[in-house]
């Protein structure tokens, strides 16, 4: 009973209650800007590449590699032993990366750049790298000139395939897959596909001029892709919308060079170029816009690690970001994960230990909001362990759900007991927010657990993130077998506080089906029933209530307050029908047709059943209330606003009586009502009087008593109020 006395608050509380568009400058894109970084080097940066928004490395002339860790806010340079220009980057995750370069030099990692080591494609000197692309830490692709040669490895590089070449003297600029079932490759003005296993198809014409010449290429999906170059007059687009198979020219006048080209999402592109050229599409390349790149130096590649980080680098040290942290980049990660081929038990177990260490260097990061990109590989990478494992339970699974739930429990963990510090210390946000990203943390590894949800609704409720914490206490409720009392309570509480009654009212009755004998459920939701003005479902579980609870007057007294309120609107009802009544018996003053006057004598009978219907329920509903304000009364529980409101109802009910005898035209029958006006009069004077002798200084329960007096031909005792100056008339 302790709770429920405690809670009893929430009824008693209910007792009395009765153009616009954004303006975007042509130099910003999302509301933001291309801002300038300041170099770490003056090289010229021919590549850049992300595997997420913290970290990224730029590879240029002279055997420049620069490395940030910290999304760009500082940079430092990495030795890559060389002095060959260094012309493309590409990381298959934060530790295994390659770098393409001059005279046929491949750079490799599996540090994340602390060291680098050679793996050439081909004894020919004279060949350049111009492009690498990687399917997985294995398979593998280098492109270049002259000869047009295309190189393979499934060995991260160690060894080297020429699949094929594609031009006797010309020199393959890009090598791109969408889906890394699909490849393509251009040269000169032309392009040629392949399947995954390296078959190249036959090589078609982008266009019939021999002076342009294709630098970069993006497809949006397997059947809308881009290709830009130059020729004479300056940069080109080209545009496929079925694959590759055939390509339009889509025309836009440039006096700068095109260089690379990159869509963030779907409808949103850029081109970079020389001269500082920025080119951005909103459409889908329907139509390009020249934004502000605020350099005129040579923009030679972009990139984006995700929709809202994104990376220029050009000539003389010259680095561009793009970031919008409103963005957000959580699940990017997994989704962007490249698709390894296993194709034994031990390739399993090595991209287990892989998905271990993303773990291990996520914990490395104080802040957990670092953690994020981490934990989105890992995720990734046993999920392509269980496909390869597919419903068999053996050794491989068992250690991947082990690998789960360490860095599940070490997140979940850390975020609570970060909680729980603060809350017993009364800490600053700023550490509760730390709290909330270390759970955010556990439930991006483990979606379905409820108890992380249900922590996270905590830590959003604490910092006033009411919606959040709905959306947290929700996700918890539907993952738990069977909710708590306390779970079912705290989340029709936040609905509550958002004004989401139905919501809240729904839950409750869940709730009320799972735990019937929990009472602290009955009145949580006799306050959504009496927010929501559904007075009656409200009164049906009080009903439930003071059954149980027969000694406790805060049911009694809620209780009372709304069946008066629905008692009162019952008789007032009554009135207006009885107003309709009348208004019908006038007509049949004018004495109308036979017909029509049968008519409305029936209406007139019909309306007297629904009169005495409502009167007779609305007097006994009255009656129920004055036997729970006198139980409380003889309680002397509030005996003043007790008998004060017995007082009031006994009047109004007077006062409807007689409205309803002066619209009686028959005397005989108007007569009938004065007795029961009386007797409700009379026991209105009688609460009245009570009530005074409880506080004689209530006016206004004397201003009342004195028409009461006068109504019941009490002229003396009126009198005597006046006298006395109880009221000012």
């Amino acid at each position: 009973m302790k709770m429920l006395i405690n809670r009893s608050y929430l009824l008693v509380k209910y007792a009395f209650i009765f153009l616009a568009y954004l303006i975007i400058s042509s130099s910003q894109v999302f509301g933001q800007e291309w801002s300038q970084i300041t170099a770490v080097s003056d090289s010229t940066f021919n590549s850049v590449y992300f595997t997420d928004r913290n970290m990224g490395w730029a590879v240029g002339n002279n055997g420049a590699i620069i490395h940030t860790s910290d999304g760009g806010d500082t940079w430092t340079n990495q030795n890559s032993r060389t002095s060959e220009h260094l012309n493309s980057v590409y990381f298959f995750d934060e530790f295994t990366g390659w770098i393409a370069g001059n005279n046929n030099l491949v750079l490799f990692t599996e540090n994340g750049g602390e060291q680098w080591v050679e793996r050439r494609p081909s004894s020919v000197s004279d060949q350049d790298i111009k492009d690498i692309l990687f399917a997985d830490w294995k398979r593998g692709w280098a492109v270049g000139g002259p000869g047009g040669h295309i190189y393979y490895t499934d060995n991260s590089g160690l060894t080297w395939q020429r699949q094929t070449s594609v031009s006797a003297d010309g020199t393959v600029n890009s090598i791109y897959t969408h889906n890394h079932e699909t490849f393509y490759a251009i040269f000169g003005n032309q392009i040629t596909f392949a399947d995954g296993q390296g078959n190249w198809e036959e090589i078609q014409f982008l266009t019939e001029s021999d002076f342009f010449t294709a630098e970069d290429l993006f497809f949006i999906d397997e059947e809308n892709g881009w290709v830009v170059g130059n020729d004479q007059s300056g940069g080109k687009f080209f545009k496929t919308e079925d694959g590759g198979n055939q390509w339009e020219e889509i025309k836009f006048i440039s006096d700068g060079e095109f260089r690379s080209i990159i869509f963030s999402e779907n409808e949103k592109g850029f081109v970079v170029g020389t001269g500082g050229t920025l080119l951005h599409t909103s459409n889908g390349g329907a139509s390009w816009e020249v934004i502000e790149s605020g350099t005129e130096k040579d923009l030679n590649d972009i990139t984006f690690a995700d929709p809202g980080n994104g990376w220029i680098v050009g000539t003389d040290g010259i680095l561009l970001r793009f970031l919008d942290s409103e963005i957000p980049d959580i699940s990017y990660y997994k989704s962007h994960y490249p698709s390894v081929q296993l194709s034994d038990d031990t390739e399993a177990e090595l991209l287990l230990l892989r998905g271990q260490k993303y773990g291990n260097a996520a914990q490395a990061y104080d802040d957990p909001r670092m953690r994020m990109p981490q934990y989105g590989r890992l995720l990734a990478a046993i999920e392509i362990v269980d496909q390869y494992v597919g419903n068999n339970q053996n050794d491989i699974s068992t250690q991947a759900e082990i690998i789960l739930n360490h860095f599940w429990a070490v997140e979940h963990n850390e975020g609570a007991e970060l909680f729980n510090e603060m809350a017993e210390e009364n800490g600053d946000s700023h550490q509760i927010e730390k709290s909330r990203y270390h759970l955010q943390n556990a439930i991006h590894i483990q979606p379905d657990s409820a108890v992380s949800y249900l922590s996270l609704a905590f830590v959003n409720h604490r910092l006033n993130d009411i919606p959040q914490a709905i959306s947290a206490m929700e996700s918890a409720i539907d993952r738990m077998e069977v909710p708590e009392v306390d779970h079912y309570i705290f989340l029709v509480e936040l609905y509550h506080s958002q004004q989401q009654l139905s919501d809240g009212i729904e839950l409750n009755k869940e709730a009320i089906e799972a735990y019937p004998e929990e009472y602290a459920l009955y009145e949580t939701i006799v306050d959504l029933f009496l927010n929501q003005g559904e007075i009656e479902e409200a009164v049906r579980y009080l009903n439930i209530l003071i059954q149980e609870f027969p000694e406790n007057p805060s049911y009694y007294f809620v209780r009372g307050a709304q069946l008066q309120y629905i008692a009162l609107n019952m008789l007032e009802e009554s009135l207006r029908l009885y107003e309709e009544v009348w208004a019908l018996r006038e007509e049949l003053v004018s004495e109308p047709q036979p017909s029509e006057e049968r008519k409305i004598e029936d209406q007139i009978t019909k309306l007297l059943q629904e009169v005495d219907v409502l009167k007779n329920e609305g007097n006994g509903l009255a009656n129920q209330a004055v036997s729970d304000m006198e139980k409380l009364a003889e309680l002397n529980l509030g005996s003043l606003e007790i008998y004060g409101i017995i007082g009031s109802l006994y009047h109004n009910k007077a006062s409807i009586l007689y409205q309803m005898r002066t619209l009686t035209p028959d005397q005989e029958e108007a007569q009938q009502f004065d007795s029961t006006i009386a007797d409700n009069l009379d026991k209105a004077r009688e609460h009245y009087e009570r009530a005074l002798t409880q506080n004689p200084d209530e006016s206004s329960y004397w201003e009342a008593l004195y028409y009461i007096y006068l109504d019941l031909g009490m002229e003396e005792q009126a009198e005597q109020i006046v006298r006395n100056e109880y009221f000012k008339n």
